[in-house]
């Protein structure tokens, strides 16, 4: 039950000591009225009893309220995410966010820590103090790291009308604290809703006294109704800055927030929400119609195969690869990495027939198929093909878009992955060359791509300008030069022991993949002919690689190709 009284004497006793009784019983007596004391009370001897869930629900119901949510999609299912909002109504808003998803905490007014079904999601703030405390802030931070959501409104009050629009005053920067340290994105929510005037005139007045006149605007809002808007995620590392500090950075999301849904364009770049796995039984009949390149001892299924726009399978791939390529720092940022390459060209998949699900794929383009339909290659998006790239274009393959599933890192796939090149390069004699683009993570330092630039170009660097990209990842001649005495060895073997000695200073890694590619021919075999950037790609860096064939290692050949699975 509320007891007014009882709040306020523990809240501001000073108002019990600074007047005299007549006064503040008149003062108790005139807040009840505005605060609905037995109308709230009445409902909750009803529902005290609900569970969270429940007991929003019934609010809703009582208030015979109802709401529209706008692009629904955006709120991501699972997982850690911070959810911040415009706070326009006051109590009703809270109750409207945790009605779109469950499995959140809701950081907002003490006041409402009161009402006992609320407790076990509320994280209480003294909004009139405008404070919240230390214990309150390792709940947060708690909850965020066990993959919980948070609501918080980052105004710490009620909109007031600025003209004669509703809009949050300043924004405090807590919110973006709490992401920082726990790596937590960002969704923004825009409640489209106001208050009384009544409310407005008086919180002109005196902020506090309107506070407590919430209660009340609920209740003159039954049978109402509004529009919740959900914007688009925002990865943390989108927002964070070193020219920007916390207290900016929430300005410009409390700008981004009031963009949603409008014309004006966004000011942070965003990822969309990543949907549910596609049905199995549909992806394996899908699969039913692929050639089997080979089968692993372990119960993996390695696959060749064509796909169509509407095809299910093709779904779940463009679904898992935008889940892998984001883990890394990278990924296209909508539901589905897809493109129209997809339609063309072919691909390998590693199936696992134990656990139902996909580990990984490669994508191939067929030279000669291109040719024959008058399409380009997906690195021709990306750089521009000289006089001296006409080998390209025949009996040639271009490999792309290669992932392995999280859950399967650290296991075989990516080497199944490559029986399954193998295979398919030994069921077609006539390939000569393989070519496609290798990416680094953005995730990496600017002087870690540094330093994998310049060794990579050092090495493996071919003699004629074959490709131009379109958006160059340039190394100045001072760096250059810098570069040229940190790699001072003699050898490419102990220049390698340097690249990866600086790398792990700096807390990285030499990309699998270039590894992995630069160990599988003899010399003259691998050729990284320019770096680029994919600003579509979350500004991932791409080497342009070619390999021969014919100068594959023995080793290797033998493994990946002249024994390819049965």
């Amino acid at each position: 039950m509320i007891n007014l009284e009882h709040i306020i004497k523990n809240h501001y006793p000073e108002i019990f000591e600074k007047y005299p009784l007549f006064v503040t019983k008149f003062f108790l007596y005139i807040l009840k009225k505005l605060f609905k004391e037995k109308e709230i009370n009445s409902f909750l001897n009803t529902h005290e009893q609900d569970d969270t869930k429940d007991f929003v629900d019934n609010v809703l119901k009582y208030f015979d309220f109802s709401y529209y949510c706008k692009f629904k999609e955006n709120i991501p299912k699972k997982g850690r995410v911070v959810f911040v909002a415009n706070h326009p109504l006051g109590s009703l808003d809270a109750s409207l966010i945790y009605s779109v998803r469950k499995n959140i905490k809701i950081l907002a007014n003490e006041l409402l820590y009161e009402l006992k079904p609320l407790r076990e999601v509320l994280f209480p703030v003294d909004n009139l103090g405008q404070k919240s405390s230390s214990n309150t802030a390792k709940k947060v931070i708690s909850a965020l790291n066990n993959e919980e959501a948070i609501i918080i409104f980052p105004a710490g009050e009620v909109s007031r009308l600025k003209g004669l629009t509703p809009k949050d005053g300043v924004w405090k920067s807590g919110f973006l604290h709490f992401c920082k340290i726990t790596s937590s994105p960002i969704v923004p929510i825009l409640i489209e809703a106001k208050n009384s005037s009544l409310f407005y005139a008086i919180s002109t007045i005196n902020k506090p006294l309107s506070s407590l006149m919430l209660v009340r605007e609920m209740f003159i809002k039954k049978g109402g109704s509004l529009t919740i808007k959900v914007g688009e995620t925002i990865p943390y590392k989108n927002i964070e800055s070193d020219k920007i500090n916390l207290k900016n950075s929430a300005k410009l999301v409390k700008k981004h927030l009031y963009r949603i849904g409008t014309n004006k364009p966004k000011i942070f770049e965003t990822q969309q929400n990543i949907p549910d796995e596609q049905n199995v039984t549909d992806i394996k009949k899908e699969l039913q119609s692929a050639i089997i390149l080979g089968k692993t001892g372990d119960g993996k299924i390695i696959y060749l195969t064509s796909l169509q726009k509407d095809s299910i399978l093709l779904k779940e791939l463009g679904r898992l690869r935008e889940i892998t390529f984001r883990k890394v720092g990278e990924g296209t940022g909508k539901s589905y990495d897809v493109d129209e390459y997809d339609l063309y060209y072919k691909h390998i998949i590693l199936w696992d027939e134990n656990e139902n699900l996909i580990v990984g794929a490669y994508r191939i383009g067929e030279s000669d198929n291109i040719k024959k339909i008058k399409k380009s290659y997906y690195c021709e998006s990306l750089f521009k093909f000289s006089n001296d790239a006409k080998f390209l274009f025949t009996d040639t393959i271009e490999l792309g878009r290669s992932f392995v599933r999280p859950k399967y890192w650290g296991t075989y796939a990516l080497d199944y992955l490559w029986f399954g090149i193998g295979a398919y390069i030994s069921k077609y004699k006539n390939i000569k060359y393989m070519f496609g683009p290798v990416s680094i993570s953005n995730n990496y330092s600017k002087d870690a791509k540094d330093m994998l630039v310049y060794f990579y170009s050092r090495y493996f660097a071919a003699s004629k300008n074959i490709v131009i990209p379109k958006n160059r990842y340039m190394l100045s001649q001072n760096k250059i030069k810098h570069l040229d005495t940190i790699f001072n060895a003699n050898d490419y073997k102990e220049n390698f022991k340097i690249l990866k000695q600086n790398l792990a200073t700096l807390g990285f890694s030499i990309p699998t993949l270039y590894k992995q590619y630069s160990e599988l021919c003899e010399n003259g075999g691998v050729k990284f002919l320019d770096f680029g950037v994919d600003p579509d790609f979350n500004n991932s860096l791409d080497g342009f690689l070619v390999v021969e064939i014919s100068k594959i290692k023995d080793t290797k050949r033998q493994k990946y190709i002249d024994n390819f699975l049965t």
